[in-house]
């Protein structure tokens, strides 16, 4: 009997170290990971015995009349048609619609002119440390993670190799193989076409175009070259200016009782259909000249690609190559230079955009993400506005050898809820290419309704958040508050945060939706009932609420954007005592108090003295979190009474 009790109490010991190391090694792995939703994924999947989605896999697909599971004829299936589904696309591009091209500008000002100064060991070890730690590699079978491990030795031969290239104008042809990993979308996995091509570089072709990059963004930046319609990789804007910007656009036009209609285009394949010769003409323009510009036409032409298949026999897993293959079109998917270069493509694009009479057209760009919105009096010259800037961009893409996606092409009529006289204009570009009209739509991760009630995206976001919720209660049994709290930053709270400054105008019914799930997700992570408090909770784990980070993310949003400086500017100019007091703007419906930039502004009304009389952005942003985040916001009442 007592070598039984014995035996039990080390079995139990036993077992208590075994959890308490289990859970130490997954927490570790959890506070130490890159990408800590896949890394939480993985767990869970582990933890529950279900199978992840395991990437390596026998594909069947369609050739010629049958089916083929040969892994050498699928690797070359799948680079047939990659390589050859843009020349097939252009082919069936209307004849009558591509007219002969024209770069949209004339000529560039000789005093414009870009310069490539050599880099040094400091900025290519700096290069270095920025990349990512990835596993994958390029067809040279070098994984970043050697790059970094080697950087004391490479940092010299590398500065020499970056130089030459820059001099002699020549990106080396061993760097402009790429390796394409098919991976399955949706529908029927034996289609070619339902297969996303995931390009994979050679690891040292990253740092010659990291800093050709920055020497480029410096020079548009310089010049200010960028069109301002473009909110893509650009200093200060993002997708945060863009939909802010578009969102103020509609939010101004329906204040003055205007029609509108937002136009979301899309394009097929944009990054890959692109001409290379026109897009030399595009830098030529830009002021890139001499051996820069020959350094540009060197990294895009004589480009090759092939594509790799895994495959399973006997639980051995075997890697099939296709034979390589030339790219025509398109710049490099993967690549770091990639949608730079594309922005400058797109160059001169809202050229092809006028306002007349009273109609207003405004373009929203951010990368190939193209939105046109058309404001005016009334439906008629909605439906002829639309007609003629549609044309025109429609022939610029022609033009560009960009393939406009009628299909997924769709306009949205915005309006309050209030209005109750539906706008159904027909919109087309041409007899045989009318747009369809949709109640909703997303553009830059937002969906859009017609109201812009937001009720799609909050159900949207809820779906988000009960899967984060979902992982937060498995990980639970396995991780501490701290690792807790990281799942949480990773599986919750950016799905929340991301647009609120945006949506976070919607009802107070939308926003308690979330709140609701908030609360659950810190009694997940404290262990606490149903019915437990966690007010404190939220100031406790510094964890802004939703409406917290509504009123944050806004404030934030004006600081940056120096939006109180040019209300300030637009007043009058005799120096009062009231002179440096923000004044917001006039407006007809309380719907227009929904705009970004004046919620931010009456929000900051409400910050204390001592919070935005700070100068520094950095101090001032940790001060306002703080004050926000220790208040634990259920409404935007409370934030009022609070002063």
């Amino acid at each position: 009997q007592e070598l039984n009790n014995k035996l039990k109490s080390e079995n139990k010991q036993y077992k208590g170290l075994l959890t308490k190391t289990k859970k130490e090694y997954l927490q570790n792995k959890i506070n130490n990971s890159t990408n800590v939703c896949k890394t939480t994924w993985d767990i869970i999947n582990k933890e529950t015995g279900k199978r992840s989605n395991i990437k390596e896999h026998n594909i069947t697909i369609n050739i010629g009349s049958g089916q083929s599971s040969n892994p050498a004829d699928v690797s070359n299936a799948f680079n047939n048609y990659y390589v050859n589904v843009i020349e097939d696309m252009l082919c069936r591009q209307p004849p009558t619609h591509c007219l002969s091209y024209n770069v949209n500008v004339q000529g560039s000002p000789d005093d414009i002119t870009f310069r490539c100064p050599p880099v040094t060991e400091v900025e290519v070890g700096k290069i270095i440390d920025s990349l990512k730690n990835k596993s994958s590699s390029g067809y040279d079978e070098v994984p970043i993670k050697l790059i970094k491990f080697s950087k004391e030795v490479l940092v010299k031969p590398l500065v020499h190799l970056v130089n030459s290239s820059f001099v002699s104008g020549i990106f080396p042809q061993r760097l402009k193989i790429s390796k394409v990993i098919p991976i399955y979308k949706k529908g029927e996995n034996t289609e070619i076409s339902n297969y996303r091509p995931i390009s994979i570089l050679p690891t040292i072709s990253k740092v010659f175009e990291k800093a050709m990059y920055s020497r480029l963004v410096t020079h548009l930046e310089h010049y200010n070259l960028f069109d301002k319609e473009q909110h893509g990789f650009r200093k200060n804007k993002s997708t945060v200016t863009a939909l802010v910007d578009f969102t103020e656009f509609i939010i101004e036009s329906i204040d003055k009782q205007d029609k509108i209609a937002g136009v979301f285009m899309d394009l097929s394949k944009a990054f890959d259909s692109i001409s290379h010769e026109k897009l030399i003409n595009k830098l030529q323009y830009l002021g890139i000249r001499k051996n820069s510009l020959n350094w540009f036409r060197s990294y895009l032409s004589d480009r090759q690609q092939f594509v790799e298949i895994s495959y399973i026999t006997n639980n051995k897993l075997t890697k099939f190559p296709s034979k390589t293959k030339p790219m025509k079109y398109g710049v490099p998917q993967g690549s770091i230079l990639g949608p730079l270069l594309f922005t400058c493509y797109m160059k001169g694009m809202p050229e092809m955009i006028s306002s007349f009479n009273s109609v207003k057209s405004h373009l929203c760009l951010y990368a190939d993400d193209s939105n046109l919105i058309i404001s005016a009096k009334t439906q008629d010259e909605l439906e002829i506005a639309a007609h003629i800037q549609l044309s025109n961009l429609h022939q610029y893409f022609c033009n560009n050898d960009l393939i406009m996606n009628i299909d997924k092409t769709n306009f949205v009529c915005f309006s309050t809820k209030q209005n109750r006289t539906r706008l159904e204009p027909h919109i087309f570009i041409d007899h045989n290419n009318s747009i369809k009209q949709l109640e909703n739509t997303k553009f830059l991760g937002l969906f859009f309704d017609n109201n812009l009630c937001w009720n799609k995206h909050i159900e949207y976001i809820v779906g988000k958040i009960n899967s984060g919720l979902y992982a937060l209660k498995r990980m639970s049994f396995f991780c501490d508050i701290p690792a807790l709290k990281t799942i949480f930053y990773a599986h919750v709270q950016p799905h929340i945060s991301y647009g609120i400054y945006v949506y976070g105008g919607t009802t107070s019914k939308n926003l308690n939706k979330i709140l609701v799930l908030q609360k659950k997700a810190i009694r997940i992570m404290l262990s606490l009932k149903q019915d437990d408090s966690v007010k404190h909770c939220f100031s406790e784990l510094k964890i802004l609420t939703v409406y917290g980070l509504y009123i944050f993310e806004c404030v934030m949003y004006v600081r940056q954007q120096q939006i109180c400086l040019k209300l300030q500017n637009k007043q009058h100019t005799y120096n009062t005592r009231n002179k440096n007091h923000t004044v917001l703007p006039r407006h007809n419906l309380e719907f227009f108090e929904r705009k970004t930039t004046f919620s931010g502004v009456h929000f900051l009304k409400y910050i204390p003295k001592n919070i935005t009389d700070i100068k520094e952005n950095n101090i001032f942003k940790n001060r306002l979190k703080d004050y926000i985040t220790t208040r634990a916001l259920y409404s935007l009442e409370e934030f009022y009474c609070f002063q």
